[in-house]
């Protein structure tokens, strides 16, 4: 009798993204919160109700997001194997839900203290998870699932 031998993870099977996304979210808020410091801007009380709301609510997001990928049963990890394309839940709204959260947490934990920076550098940042994480990803995705990623990327918005 012949026994299989399973065959070896494809170690090539993931997206290639340059930084992990929480670590760049993480250097996205200590930049606004540098700036917040040599570059202080007043602000009401009122606002760190918002950030209050956007943590929260970023949160809320990424958790919804990642509750989906576990029920797909395929990983969160942007250097591990995706196994399908995730649809349904928050993904139907978002490409990107987990990295919506990340940023509205990134505006909204300076707001927290009263400072604008994590807003004044949003464009940045979507720039630079859109180069350094976004388009690598989709780029594997399409390449992996071809025309099911096509359909989707045509009816789902990459951010909001």
């Amino acid at each position: 009798m012949t026994e299989k031998t399973p065959a070896a993870p494809d170690p090539n099977d993931h997206p290639a993204v340059k930084i992990s996304p929480p670590i760049l979210a993480l250097i996205h808020l200590v930049v606004a919160f540098i700036a917040g410091w040599f570059l202080p801007v007043m602000l009401p009380d009122w606002v760190a109700y918002v950030g209050i709301v956007l943590v929260v609510g970023g949160m809320v997001l990424a958790f919804l997001a990642l509750n989906e990928l576990v029920r797909a049963h395929t990983s969160p990890d942007p250097f591990a194997p995706t196994t399908t394309v995730v649809t349904s839940g928050v993904y139907q709204y978002s490409r990107n839900p987990i990295y919506v959260g990340y940023l509205c947490a990134v505006i909204g934990f300076p707001l927290l203290i009263g400072s604008p920076w994590g807003l004044f550098t949003l464009p940045l940042q979507v720039l630079v998870f859109n180069k350094l994480v976004v388009e690598f990803e989709e780029r594997y995705l399409l390449q992996k699932f071809g025309s099911l990623y096509e359909t989707y990327t045509g009816s789902v918005r990459r951010w909001l």
